[in-house]
């Protein structure tokens, strides 16, 4: 049973060291493997999805997590991030899809699926509630039909991983890695068909989020972090990362508060410093935090800051939309309450006085891919801001 043992893990996992765990906890996610091995395999393909949190979408793990599903024939289509992720490690040919962010479209995605597996993921709740809207829980499956895939007691989320290979290796004959590969290369196809259609479509003009979302996907370079909250104008950011950016680090705001973008992209740039920081960030919330500029200045900061400047708390628009707020005195006073164009704010003056020396306003498509593409070439001569007009 030692030898096994050993040679099954070093085959899975190189350099896994055990936690350590008590005999008991050690012998019940063996069991757990065994018995979540058994009945996804069972389970009819297209009919098991995939739901990831915490650190399931750190690089090591989320390969790990897809190279399980691959084998139990569930695809890349079937495996979503929460919508308000933490961190995904991305790109490179590594794809997994994002949750919806209203409630009703997740709860409709997830509900598709008969198997729900959560990997290091709480069960997910609606994050804000809506007229008519009589649920909280996104989750529609029976409570037999949930996996929770997680660290064990006193262990780490591998340990139950390496449970599931382990029990994996022994049903080598009932992989179904071929019916997840066909799936996956019609996946991919479709992601790069739509993403050139949609963000690669305009060759020049005025910028649009969809130029700018690609120019962004196609320029980035290999190891950056994105902090993203772009909000409505990086809706398409992530189909186009998909399709055609190296590998990075997704971060996203966590919640509904938002505010957080450039303080955390000053978080990112301190941490580790030998890697390229873009702030993707919209403008009402940039507004915030907008003393970050400062900070990114004053510490001569690798970050790019692409500001998505639509004049407008846009969100706040489409929350009071889906909440069906109504002026009824058509003054327009929702709207006005929403909007950041009277006075206009000059974010390119903004950045200089906080002590940018490279600071340029965008409004073309052509202007953004070459002011964007030299900024990605540049990473000793301290923070840069793209004011993208959109």
């Amino acid at each position: 049973t030692t030898t096994t043992t050993t040679t099954t893990t070093t085959k899975l996992s190189p350099g896994y060291a055990p936690s350590g765990l008590t005999e008991q906890v050690q012998k019940a996610i063996n069991a757990f493997g065994k018995s979540f091995v058994k009945s996804i395999l069972k389970s009819e393909p297209g009919k098991v999805g995939v739901y990831l949190g915490g650190d399931g979408g750190i690089r090591e793990n989320l390969e790990r997590v897809s190279q399980i599903c691959r084998k139990l024939g569930i695809s890349e289509d079937s495996i979503y991030v929460e919508n308000a992720f933490s961190r995904v490690d991305r790109g490179g040919g590594l794809t997994v899809k994002r949750c919806p962010y209203f409630p009703r479209d997740a709860m409709a995605v997830l509900a598709s699926f008969h198997t729900l597996i959560l990997v290091d993921a709480k069960k997910p709740v609606a994050m804000f509630g809506y007229k008519d809207q009589n649920f909280s829980s996104l989750i529609r499956q029976a409570e037999d039909d949930v996996w929770e895939i997680e660290a064990p007691p006193g262990g780490k989320l591998e340990d139950t991983f390496v449970a599931i290979e382990t029990a994996l290796e022994k049903k080598e004959s009932l992989w179904r890695t071929d019916i997840a590969d066909a799936k996956n290369d019609k996946h991919r196809e479709k992601v790069t068909r739509t993403a050139k259609e949609t963000t690669l479509l305009e060759k020049s003009g005025k910028l649009t989020p969809a130029a700018m979302c690609g120019a962004i996907a196609k320029s980035q370079p290999e190891k950056c972090v994105v902090v993203d909250e772009s909000l409505t104008s990086g809706s398409m950011y992530w189909d186009a990362t998909d399709a055609f950016s190296p590998q990075f680090t997704h971060l996203t705001l966590t919640g509904g508060a938002i505010g957080f973008g450039l303080s955390a992209a000053v978080g990112a740039a301190v941490a580790d410093r030998s890697r390229k920081i873009i702030a993707f960030q919209a403008d009402g919330s940039g507004l915030y935090d907008c003393q970050a500029l400062w900070t990114m200045s004053r510490y001569n900061l690798n970050v790019c800051v692409v500001i998505c400047n639509n004049s407008a708390y846009n969100i706040l628009n489409i929350e009071s939309a889906m909440q069906r707020v109504e002026d009824a005195n058509k003054t327009n006073l929702s709207k006005s309450l929403t909007s950041l164009g009277d006075p206009a704010i000059d974010w390119v003056a903004m950045a200089k006085s906080f002590g940018f020396r490279m600071a340029t306003r965008c409004d073309t498509i052509e202007s953004f891919q070459m002011v964007f593409q030299e900024a990605m070439e540049k990473n000793d001569e301290g923070p840069i801001l793209v004011e993208a007009i959109i």
